[in-house]
């Protein structure tokens, strides 16, 4: 049987290995009909389905794979209330108020995912444990300051600065020059909240099939029908929920979504004393390089580190070993830890590095291109889309007015992510 076409395993990584209660769930086979067809097994089309079941209506996810396979069970588990800008840049861009209410909507979204962790007793290690911004080179430091002053200042935000000479307090390294704390991060198991968000689906009587691609969507009157190699579904509305995965099913989103690389080591369990005196108090840490590093403590005191790795970001040894090299200047008393996982996925981006919701032009709903940044946005964006479909009255938020653009020569996509990365690579060189 053609792999896409059947419920293929998670890929193997920590996560994998660590998943509570994940089960095979049956193909589509057959003729289907419900009020909304949602695309992705993932953070935003369980998500959607979800809260769609909530508000009354009968949602069915198709998934390719199975719940969690893509992006939402490979990510670092980390919830950032931020994006690929600054709050500052998006003042820019939307003005204060704008910018208060993407803040707002971070901050919600983390709140959101808690509620269904608590509602439905997820076992996903879910803790409000804060993040470290570590300073890569001096200046950097300078540009952090900047931005704690203007979300204090401005947004009313809290986080604090940490300098060089007391950053042992949060990160024992000797490469880093300080950094800024965000209390409001979280940390999370990814691929175990996905595994309890479609238990929760289920329990609210929406419908998930594994194994069951969607190879053909067209109209039928109101009503949309899409084709899986074993089953047909037809529905009012239709969710995409794809990121770096989207289908070509549905062009003019696939060729929008630019699939980047990114790959993930995790080491042995480390001596308590010693995972304590790396990152002290737990924090999610992320640094401030453009191909920046990331990393963070398992809840069995493992180091999780992450980053691109090789310029391709293709998964894969050389990729690992460039990560192990990076996460041992970083971490020297980790040069003798054993790599025990190792493992790589894709994460989606847009031409302008923001996140997009909305409606197509000929009425499909999506979400997606959340440029890394969605762990907790992308429970959210689903919410968001299933009460536009149920008609009920929302926030609206600045991401709306964005127009998804395609990626410029989509086909020779590799060659440009290639360039891209050369360029950012340089520019944290230079800057």
């Amino acid at each position: 049987m053609d792999q896409a076409a059947g419920a293929s395993q998670h890929p193997a990584s920590y996560w994998a290995a660590t998943a509570v209660g994940d089960r095979d769930r049956p193909e589509l086979d057959g003729d289907l009909s419900v009020d909304v067809a949602v695309i992705g097994g993932g953070f935003t089309g369980l998500s959607a389905a979800y809260h769609l079941q909530e508000l009354g209506l009968k949602a069915a996810v198709l998934e390719q794979h199975r719940v969690g396979w893509g992006a939402s069970g490979r990510n670092a588990g980390m919830l950032i209330p931020g994006f690929k800008y600054g709050f500052a840049e998006l003042a820019q861009r939307w003005g204060l108020e704008g910018a208060r209410a993407l803040l707002r909507l971070k901050l919600e979204s983390a709140d959101l995912v808690e509620q269904i962790i608590t509602r439905h007793n997820i076992a996903c290690h879910w803790r409000r444990c804060g993040s470290l911004a570590a300073a890569w080179k001096p200046s950097h430091m300078e540009e952090l300051r900047e931005a704690q002053r203007f979300n204090a200042q401005q947004l009313g935000y809290e986080t604090w600065i940490v300098e060089k000479d007391d950053l042992a307090t949060e990160l024992d390294s000797p490469v880093y020059h300080g950094g800024k704390v965000d209390p409001h991060a979280c940390g999370f198991h990814p691929l175990n909240y996905a595994l309890g968000l479609a238990r929760a689906v289920e329990e609210r009587g929406g419908l998930i099939f594994h194994g069951s691609p969607v190879r053909g969507l067209q109209r039928a009157g109101d009503d949309w029908v899409l084709q899986t190699p074993r089953g047909r579904v037809r529905a009012r509305h239709v969710v995409v929920g794809t990121n770096g995965h989207t289908p070509p099913v549905v062009p003019r989103l696939h060729r929008s979504i630019m699939p980047v690389g990114n790959n993930v080591i995790v080491t042995e369990p480390l001596d308590e004393e010693l995972a304590r005196r790396l990152i002290p108090n737990d924090r999610m840490v992320y640094d401030t390089k453009r191909l920046l590093y990331y990393f963070r403590l398992t809840p069995d005191r493992r180091m999780l580190f992450g980053g691109r790795g090789v310029l391709s970001g293709r998964e894969g040894p050389p990729s690992f070993r460039v990560l192990q090299r990076a996460m041992t200047r970083i971490f020297p008393d980790l040069a003798g830890a054993r790599i025990e996982y190792a493992w790589g996925g894709y994460t989606g981006f847009t031409l302008d590095f923001l996140p997009h919701i909305g409606r197509t032009r000929d009425g499909i709903w999506f979400a997606l291109g959340y440029c890394g940044s969605g762990a907790a946005l992308s429970t959210m964006m689903g919410r968001l889309l299933a009460l536009d479909i149920a008609g009920r009255e929302r926030s609206r938020y600045p991401l709306e007015e964005l127009d998804l653009k395609p990626i410029p020569l989509y086909g020779a996509r590799g060659l440009v992510l290639r360039a891209a990365t050369l360029y950012f690579k340089w520019r944290d060189y230079v800057d």
